[in-house]
């Protein structure tokens, strides 16, 4: 009888990546039968060609799963191997959103100071790499957190500054969790503007196909947030200002939550915008896409060194520590700046 050879690298984990990507779709809409079955067949795959990236892979699906499936111990058993055969492998591309999924399930399991190491470990290492997409959900989910357990003036920062990066990314996922999270935030200041905010997030979670109850620990926060509400507008108040957010379009349901912030920012929009030279503008704006120091450099035809230099002035002009942050003010601004990243 022969063996099976051994398949490794590009193809061998091409393969077992998109069993397992069909894995993590099922688990996100609540599919968990079929979810689980994939997540078998790529251990099997992975197995028949006896390749080690491709074992790492079922892993990681076998913790999502399990998360969705509402095992969150054995999800975290799961998610914590793959991390740690990630960051073995330097394999910085599955390491990050497997971070992100393993933070979520730490935190749910109430190991609060665990959580936040993680998700400082993801956001240092995606804010190093360029990456935005992980990087604001982390924001979003950190930014939960940090309100759920008193710390709520970073928390909001964090969820607002995250809805606005996922709006630019058009990640309707990520911002109906967003607006989710900054409902229950709202509720005793402003309960019928958390409604809206509900409605507006559940016509999302609908249009993904990932209903709310796919990740089940958070929805208790959610009905004490929705009781609360309805509490204190009566249910008709509350169901009114619920299906008046189910009918607005995304834009205007984040024009609402942010609506507080809206007269001061555009009152600065021309002061801040006069404070960056044209280069420092040209590079805020190539940092918003996601590009390194380095990669910046090559596309401008300058050194790193220079590139490093403007990126410093930004963050010193603007007050800002990271470079999310300049993302986030550059998808702010960008009806009112020079498109100068195309000279």
């Amino acid at each position: 009888m022969t063996t099976a050879p051994r398949v490794e690298g590009t193809l061998g984990d091409a393969i077992v990546e998109a069993t397992v990507t069909g894995a993590l779709l099922a688990a996100l809409q609540r599919d968990i039968a079929s979810a689980t079955n994939l997540s078998e067949k790529a251990r099997l795959q992975a197995e028949i060609q006896r390749n080690d990236n491709g074992r790492v892979l079922a892993t990681y699906a076998f913790g999502f799963v399990a998360v969705a499936d509402g095992d969150l111990a054995r999800g975290a058993e799961y998610l914590d191997q793959a991390v740690e055969a990630f960051r073995a492998n330097d394999d910085i591309a599955r390491l990050v959103p497997a971070l992100y999924w393993f933070a979520f399930v730490v935190d749910a399991l109430g190991e609060t100071d665990r959580a936040a190491g993680i998700y400082e470990q993801e956001l240092a290492i995606s804010e190093s790499q360029g990456e935005i997409m992980w990087r604001s959900m982390t924001m979003s989910d950190y930014g939960s957190a940090l309100w759920r357990h008193g710390y709520r003036t970073r928390g909001i920062e964090l969820l607002e500054d995250a809805l606005r990066l996922m709006q630019g990314l058009g990640n309707q996922f990520g911002c109906a969790w967003c607006l989710e999270e900054l409902a229950w935030t709202l509720v005793d200041q402003d309960a019928k503007l958390a409604a809206t905010l509900m409605g507006a997030a559940q016509t999302l979670f609908t249009a993904t196909g990932s209903p709310m109850a796919t990740f089940g620990s958070m929805v208790v926060y959610h009905e004490v947030g929705a009781i609360d509400a309805r509490n204190k507008l009566g249910d008709k108040g509350f169901q009114l200002a619920y299906d008046q957010g189910g009918d607005l379009t995304l834009d205007d349901a984040i024009a609402r939550e942010l609506r507080k912030q809206s007269l001061s920012r555009s009152s600065k929009t021309t002061a801040d915008d006069s404070i960056l030279t044209p280069r420092e503008l040209q590079v805020a704006e190539l940092v918003a896409q996601g590009l390194t120091n380095r990669s910046i450099a090559e596309k401008l035809v300058i050194s790193q060194r220079t590139v490093d230099g403007h990126v410093d002035h930004i963050r010193n002009k603007l007050r800002y520590s990271s470079r999310t942050r300049i993302a986030t003010w550059v998808l702010q601004h960008k009806n009112n700046l020079p498109n100068s990243s195309s000279s």
